[in-house]
């Protein structure tokens, strides 16, 4: 066991991207966190990743710590992404949480980008989440769809993902590289290949 979780390797804070917000000023946006690698420090791409997150008790705005999944479209190379975590401050959608929020959002295959709030959390709770691919077996080779839980509860999203796996990331995003060890933990970083949870 000790192994399979020295397979999650920390990446470097790094400058990822800019963005506009509030009438054209640049925003940067930091990363932190995990990446599923092997022992050669090669990426994995299972089909799914879970963990669960401390929520700190010290209040900071514009982050998120999440964990997600990655990765390409088969049909169309339409990068797509799910992830579920917690949030604070300003958010996609254009609304302000100034205490936690539990979200999930993704980018499908068609290259619509979806946020959803789920539910408020406490400060100093913790909340376990997956985010994970399968294939619906009602549909033909292929189909793959994405599946969301939050503490052992499943949600009814299920977005078209066309790919069968992804980059397993357990992630801090952030405004300020001051918030980049200070306001939450990920703990039992799992991920799923094919059928079996693996820690």
């Amino acid at each position: 066991m000790m192994l399979r979780r020295r397979l999650f390797t920390i990446f470097a804070v790094i400058f990822l991207s800019s963005v506009l917000v509030n009438g054209g000023h640049a925003l940067q946006r930091w990363y932190a966190g995990y990446v599923l690698t092997d022992g050669s420090g090669s990426i994995i791409y299972p089909t799914g990743v879970g963990g669960e997150i401390d929520i700190q008790s010290q209040p900071a705005y514009d982050i998120s710590y999440w964990v997600g999944l990655s990765g390409t479209a088969n049909t169309c190379c339409q990068h797509v992404f799910m992830g579920a975590g917690y949030t604070l401050g300003n958010q996609p959608d254009g609304s302000f949480d100034g205490t936690p929020e539990i979200y999930v959002d993704w980018q499908d295959a068609n290259g619509i980008y979806v946020f959803h709030s789920i539910m408020p959390a406490s400060w100093g709770s913790q909340h376990a989440f997956k985010v994970w691919i399968f294939q619906m077996p009602c549909c033909p080779l292929g189909r793959y769809y994405g599946a969301f839980a939050i503490d052992g509860v499943s949600l009814s999203y299920n977005p078209y993902m066309d790919t069968c796996c992804g980059q397993a990331q357990a992630q801090l995003e952030a405004d300020n590289t001051n918030y980049a060890n200070s306001y939450g933990h990920w703990s039992q970083l799992i991920w799923l290949d094919a059928t079996s949870w693996i820690d």
